[in-house]
């Protein structure tokens, strides 16, 4: 039987696999420059044990890096797509005045104060985007099962900043985190369900 237990280098760092759960790797075992066969030796050298790693509940932020936030370079590109696609609107439900912002051909960026009067209509109504979501189009876990597995952990990183064009932004869109979150827990794909076949590594003698 092959090794259950796996050490994947991704975009945010080294992460363990075993049998469908994803645990966190020690600080003092990783060194600058290593590579995921590098850590699974040294862990497997450490004396530790699986009972000795933390759990991860979520291995996305690890396996692919931090969604970018409303007012990050990203963000920007998502406001400004979807103030001129008309999908953004005012405290009562109505079109936002892109006047207001600079204009529909020169929009200032999006600030803090922005988030509390700039909405989304959600499902009872305008929802402001401080209580959205940087929600993908494309599923971050479809990506990674489709061919994220297969792919570098910088490369992962750079789907996830989605600013290459043609266009920055495009797989983004504000969503009510309500909404955004539910539609998470019901996605029946898990990231456990491939293993990349690149940057990954079997931890020696651990089953």
């Amino acid at each position: 039987m092959p090794p259950n237990t796996k050490v994947i280098k991704g975009a945010s760092g080294f992460i363990v696999k075993h049998c469908g759960q994803f645990f966190r790797v020690p600080r003092k075992l990783i060194k600058h420059g290593d590579t995921a066969d590098d850590v699974a030796r040294r862990l497997a050298n450490s004396g530790r044990g699986l009972d000795q790693l933390k759990k991860l509940k979520s291995p996305r932020r690890h396996l692919l890096g931090p969604t970018p936030g409303k007012l990050d370079p990203t963000g920007q590109h998502v406001w400004r797509r979807m103030a001129r696609n008309g999908d953004l609107v005012d405290g009562d439900g109505l079109p936002l005045d892109l006047d207001d912002f600079g204009g529909r051909d020169s929009l200032r960026d999006l600030t803090k104060q922005d988030l509390k009067r700039i909405y989304v209509m959600g499902e009872d109504g305008p929802i402001q985007l401080k209580k959205c979501d940087m929600g993908h189009i494309e599923g971050a876990v479809e990506f990674w099962i489709d061919r994220g597995h297969r792919m570098s952990p910088d490369a992962r990183k750079q789907w996830m900043l989605d600013l290459e064009p043609p266009p920055p932004g495009k797989n983004y869109q504000f969503t009510p985190s309500s909404l955004n979150r539910s539609a998470g827990g019901r996605n029946p794909h898990r990231y456990r369900d491939v293993d990349p076949t690149v940057h990954a590594a079997d931890v020696p003698g651990w089953p």
